[in-house]
């Protein structure tokens, strides 16, 4: 509908880079601190998204496709990782079924959600929203897991 690149050069991309680094790199996470993979790679999908919502070309369909598939292929087996680890074990099953309800959920009620900014704003509007929400969402996670400390003020006290 736009004009610009394909939605099958992006889905080749993104499944190409996915797979790549779950073939090929799937131990950088574990040789490395899993935050300093985690954030990064929610960082790539927030940019593909950008990158669709402000690009001009085929080239960057193609960008935001790698970009899309190089976060996602390392952001979801980290963060199923960490419900494993954090769930006891008679509540991980539970725990599994509530993490792909929240994937799940988020596609239908994103979804329309999505496609009623394209119907009033069009695609570029959309994409940069889902972006915005993202790296939103992306910086709630970091906060409420502990990996981003917020400072506060220390409370003000009197002198007499």
């Amino acid at each position: 509908d736009t004009g610009v690149g394909s939605v099958g050069l992006f889905f080749a991309a993104y499944a190409c880079t996915a797979v790549a680094l779950r073939l090929f790199f799937s131990w950088v996470p574990d040789r490395v601190r899993r935050v300093w993979v985690l954030y990064p790679s929610l960082g790539a999908i927030t940019a593909g998204y950008l990158a669709l919502a402000f690009g001009s070309s085929t080239g960057s369909t193609v960008l935001a496709g790698v970009l899309c598939g190089g976060g996602l292929g390392y952001v979801y087996p980290l963060l199923f990782t960490a419900v494993v680890e954090r769930s006891a074990p008679e509540e991980r099953g539970s725990a599994m079924a509530a993490f792909s309800l929240f994937f799940d959920t988020g596609a239908l009620v994103g979804s329309p959600m999505l496609g009623w900014v394209i119907f009033q704003a069009g695609y570029g509007a959309m994409f940069a929203s889902a972006g915005v929400v993202m790296a939103l969402a992306s910086l709630a996670f970091a906060v409420w897991d502990g990996d981003l400390v917020l400072r506060r003020r220390p409370p003000l006290t009197e002198h007499t």
